[in-house]
């Protein structure tokens, strides 16, 4: 037995019982079919205490303290002593046990119970004709005090059980939404750095023979560069604590890529923007999966295809899908597979819509990317 130091709840529950049942047993006297043959002295005093008291230990030793108790209560009606209401003290006792223990320790319980207290209501009745009614009573107490500890032990580990799946449903939405922002970050750095370097190359073959154009692509690559550092300072935003708040930008739309399309245009890449449909309809969280899909695809154009003729086709049909369709005609190495990171982010952000992504050689030449988006999918704001 481990001692755990009692809690004020115990020691004011043992307090009040032991009052109530002292105060019960000094004001009952000798009665005939009461089973009570004399007054309250020291010792009905001392009894009620051992049958009350005890209770104040029933975390320490919550079986322990339905014996003590129930020894209370047989050592009055033994004597002929009142037991009034410290008979509450082996019911509190049994319920306690029942919900602090197991169910092994709840049938021991109620199995103490019920011999203490029968053997207790027959010393004090000695074959009265109420002594069967009794003992019936003790029985159907001492099942209702183990059932109701029983019944909250168990609300309570459900309880538990519950609070636990939350934990793990929040830390796998943490988990989830970790993995989106990565996916954000790597969209809109790729996107950053492919334009960049695609400004970067006319900029320097600009550089002699055109200065103003040379400016110009410069100045491409400073707002670039600006762009994207505040897209990444939004997304890292979303990770901070609750007391820190981030200066959060609005998710791109659809209709921001003719922008996109624009910033990609130089000597070696053309790229063709078609839509079809009303895209306005479309949800903005899916209009922002749509706009990184094609983002993330005209990247591993600059990456992989130029010099390269890319038409990038976003239809809002009315069945309620959106399809992406992103094609090129540029040759790529022989080792790109189609298995980086940036192919498996823009499958996951199908994915997350229920919708579906599939990337690899058009049979014309080329490269393809095709996902198709449910308008009304599970999407997660």
């Amino acid at each position: 037995m481990s001692w755990v130091r009692p809690t004020r709840a115990d020691l004011l529950l043992a307090g009040v019982a032991t009052l109530f049942g002292v105060v019960s047993v000094l004001i009952v006297h000798p009665a005939p079919g009461s089973g009570v043959r004399r007054d309250a002295d020291v010792w009905a005093v001392a009894f009620a205490v051992l049958a009350t008291a005890p209770l104040a230990l029933r975390r320490a030793a919550p079986l322990l303290t339905v014996a003590a108790t129930g020894l209370g209560l047989v050592l009055a009606s033994a004597r002929g002593y009142p037991i009034a209401a410290a008979g509450l003290g082996p019911a509190l006792a049994t319920t306690s046990a029942a919900y602090l223990t197991d169910r092994r320790g709840t049938i021991v319980a109620a199995v103490t119970f019920l011999v203490t207290a029968e053997t207790s209501t027959a010393l004090a009745l000695r074959g009265d004709a109420l002594q069967s009614v009794q003992l019936a009573t003790v029985v159907v107490i001492g099942v209702l005090a183990a059932a109701v500890g029983d019944i909250l032990r168990t609300l309570r580990a459900r309880n538990a059980e519950l609070d636990a799946l939350r934990t793990i449903e929040a830390r796998e939405a943490v988990a989830q939404e970790r993995v989106r922002i990565a996916r954000d970050v790597h969209d809109v750095v790729g996107h950053a750095l492919a334009g960049i370097a695609l400004q970067a190359r006319a900029g320097r073959r600009l550089l002699e023979r055109d200065t103003a154009r040379a400016g110009e692509a410069l100045r491409e690559i400073d707002e670039l560069a600006t762009r994207a550092l505040g897209e990444t300072r939004d997304a890292i935003g979303r990770i901070r604590m609750p007391d820190q708040p981030a200066e959060l930008q609005p998710q791109p739309r659809l209709d921001d890529l003719d922008e996109l399309v624009a910033r990609l245009h130089d000597d070696e890449l053309e790229v063709r923007l078609r839509r079809e449909g009303d895209a306005a309809a479309v949800p903005p969280f899916v209009q922002a999966s749509a706009y990184r899909i094609v983002q993330e695809a005209l990247n591993n154009v600059v990456k992989h295809a130029r010099p390269a003729h890319a038409v990038v086709t976003v239809a809002a049909r009315a069945d309620g899908m959106v399809e992406i369709d992103v094609r090129d005609d540029g040759r790529r190495p022989a080792a790109d597979d189609g298995r980086g990171h940036g192919l498996r982010g823009m499958r996951e952000r199908a994915a997350q819509h229920g919708g579906s992504l599939e990337a690899g050689p058009a049979p014309d030449g080329g490269w393809r990317v095709h996902a198709r988006l449910p308008a009304g999918g599970r999407g997660a704001r």
